[in-house]
């Protein structure tokens, strides 16, 4: 964020979709209304190896509690690395539109003709954010950074939030509406500035939006043998609220030096400062002596989570199933609508619509607002991860597209075989009932690769199963999205388990050297438990319990938090000793293979053999909840259900 130098304190916010609400973030957060939070935070992560090494570090010591990583780097491979092995760790992104060193440039992740008001004439981002004011076209910059959060998501890394390096989406009014638009369409909180609109512009506040109430940043004008002596201040004049220390990590090294030859703010030498400060018994004393409150965005983010669409899960579900009703012309309504008590509501498949013709409205029948209120039914009944998730899967369509588009220009003409439409428009919105806080309804999302089943008993719970996400490539080998694994973090998680396992715990967890053809459940409406084969919990010791634990929650980290919470709670009930883990085929990377999580209450199924080992279908099923059955039985019995 170097060129903003709005002053030494500068006022920010973080927004969500928090409702206004009188406790203050520290209540909110557990603690005493007039505590002083701080999150010491990093800049720059991904820049170079140095900036790295120094910020994990400081990160795993506890110096810092935050950080975020410039996606288009040359470095951010390593910090995607360090995100996978370290889950918990606080890592946003710091979206970037500019390249400020003389020598060492980046570019964007979108294609260069893609966005060329962003590039200067050598193919990089520019070095001024000035630049950026000038040139920038807004929509080609919402274009850059969705590419830079999908990239981000792609390579494992789950941000927990937004920032801007160098200020440049703070530069204009129309780049700062674009940076919150998507900022709130993803769920993140994110930083900006907030002040004197004749000095900078400012965000487009709602009512819902949450301040946080100043920054600390060090700047030019801080005199270098008063480096340390300024932090500590700062730390002593903090006031009650929430407030975010800005600090650039590095150590003083020949590669940081070239990096960033000629450049003494926010330089190699600038950064080792920084490092050694928030490293320094002087800076811990005062940390503790000011009875100062060390924070994370990702406590901050599930905060704001915790009362935004990803729950409670069925009032949010009811008012966007109902705005997005209002919007439909009679007739759309009309094909988007269904008895709740019909077979439409378990009539359901993850394969192409050319051989499972589908009932509902598809997005492409849509209007632009009317997709907006689609895209919120969508986010409803997902975490932020689960909606990218399931957008990204969407978007793949176009890569499957243009890869099947080669394969047939390559093959025997004329082309045989079905040909199939891929269009990341052909998902069908389907509600059944009347959505409501009082009756019992549900809806579904469904097209190829995708299916996902919501149902609310009484307007009070809901049942989020079955949930099928599948991804065709399941990793991207060329062209402009290449590398990407939309659903990558299921195969690590189970890799990381597998890979725990000693010699005979292995003999137990592989059931077979050949993997089935596809996940064995299927699209049966109800399931019962297969085999009870694999290792056991009870079998694991106490890290690999946690692995197992880690590849559960990709799966029920999808859906919305109180959704996530009740799978979870449920597997906890029935214990989770009793909960089995199998893999079947070849054991090497990109190779065919299949596992399966199962429980007394559940089933995961993943399955990765088709396209030669580069095709995943992967479910959720709940023996005894697909299709909120159990809610039904308990809840539901004498309860009219309206059209």
């Amino acid at each position: 964020m170097h060129r903003i130098l709005w002053s030494s304190v500068v006022s920010l916010v973080v927004a969500s979709a928090l409702s206004a609400q009188t406790k203050t973030i520290a209540e909110r957060l557990g603690h005493p209304a007039n505590s002083k939070l701080l999150i010491i935070h990093a800049d720059d992560l991904g820049a170079a190896h140095s900036i790295d090494a120094a910020s994990f570090d400081a990160l795993e010591k506890g110096a810092i509690s935050s950080a975020s990583a410039m996606v288009p780097t040359p470095w951010i491979t390593e910090v995607a690395a360090y995100a996978r092995a370290h889950p918990d760790a606080d890592l946003g992104l710091h979206l970037t539109l500019t390249s400020e060193w003389e020598t060492y440039r980046w570019g964007s992740v979108s294609p260069a003709d893609h966005v060329p008001s962003l590039l200067d004439s050598s193919g990089t981002f520019p070095n001024d954010e000035k630049i950026v004011a000038a040139n920038a076209k807004p929509a080609e910059v919402e274009s850059e950074i969705r590419a830079q959060i999908e990239r981000a998501l792609a390579l494992g890394i789950r941000p927990t939030h937004l920032d801007s390096h160098m200020g440049a989406l703070f530069t204009t009014p129309d780049l700062l509406a674009v940076y919150v638009r998507v900022a709130r369409e993803y769920h993140l909180p994110f930083l900006a500035p907030r002040g004197d609109p004749h000095v900078a512009p400012q965000p487009p506040l709602s009512a819902q939006d949450v301040l946080v109430d100043a920054a600390i940043i060090a700047t030019r004008e801080v005199p270098r043998d008063k480096w340390k002596e300024f932090y500590l201040k700062s730390i002593a004049d903090l006031k009650p609220g929430l407030t975010e220390m800005i600090v650039h990590l590095g150590h003083d090294e020949s590669e940081l030096q070239a990096v960033m030859v000629d450049h003494e703010g926010f330089g190699s030498a600038w950064r080792q400062k920084d490092y050694d400060v928030v490293n320094s018994p002087e800076f811990k004393k005062a940390l503790r002596d000011n009875h100062v409150i060390v924070v994370t965005w990702k406590e901050l983010g599930k905060l704001l989570g915790s009362a935004s669409t990803a729950g409670p899960s069925p009032a949010a579900m009811a008012a966007a199933a109902t705005k997005f009703l209002e919007r439909l012309t009679p007739e759309q309504r009309q094909r988007a609508t269904f008895a709740f008590d019909g077979d439409e509501r378990t009539h359901w498949n993850f394969i192409p619509t050319e051989l499972f013709p589908r009932n509902g409205l598809t997005i492409k029948e849509m209007s632009q607002p009317q997709r907006k209120l689609a895209h919120e039914l969508l986010k409803a009944g997902l975490s932020q991860r689960g909606y990218m998730t399931a957008t990204q899967i969407m978007e793949l369509e176009n890569v499957l597209a243009a890869l099947e588009a080669a394969a047939r220009a390559a093959g025997p003409q004329p082309p045989q075989g079905n040909q199939f439409v891929r269009d990341p428009e052909r998902y069908f919105f389907s509600i059944f009932g009347t959505p409501s806080t009082r009756n019992t309804w549900a809806y579904r999302v469904e097209g190829h690769h995708m299916s996902l089943h919501f149902t609310v008993a009484n307007g009070t719970l809901v049942a989020g199963s079955p949930s099928f996400f599948g991804s065709n490539p399941a990793e991207v080998r060329s062209g402009p999205k290449k590398g990407t694994r939309v659903l990558g973090p299921q195969e690590d998680a189970a890799r990381a388990l597998l890979e725990s396992l000693d010699a005979s715990q292995r003999e137990k967890a592989i059931i077979t050297g050949v993997a089935p053809n596809d996940i064995v459940t299927m699209t049966k409406v109800k399931v019962d438990p297969l085999s009870p084969v694999g290792i056991p919990a009870s079998a694991l010791s106490t890290s690999q319990r946690a692995l197992l634990r880690k590849l559960i929650d990709v799966y029920a980290g999808y859906m919305a938090a109180d959704i996530a919470a009740d799978r979870v709670t449920r597997i906890e009930k029935a214990g989770w000793d009793r909960v089995a883990f199998a893999w079947a085929g070849a054991l090497e990377r990109g190779q065919k293979h299949y596992y399966r999580v199962q429980g007394p209450t559940f089933l995961i199924e993943y399955d990765n053999t088709q396209n030669d080992g580069n095709h995943i279908h992967s479910v959720w099923r709940d023996f005894n909840g697909d299709f909120g059955e159990d809610l039904l039985r308990e809840h539901v019995r004498g309860t009219p259900h309206g059209h």
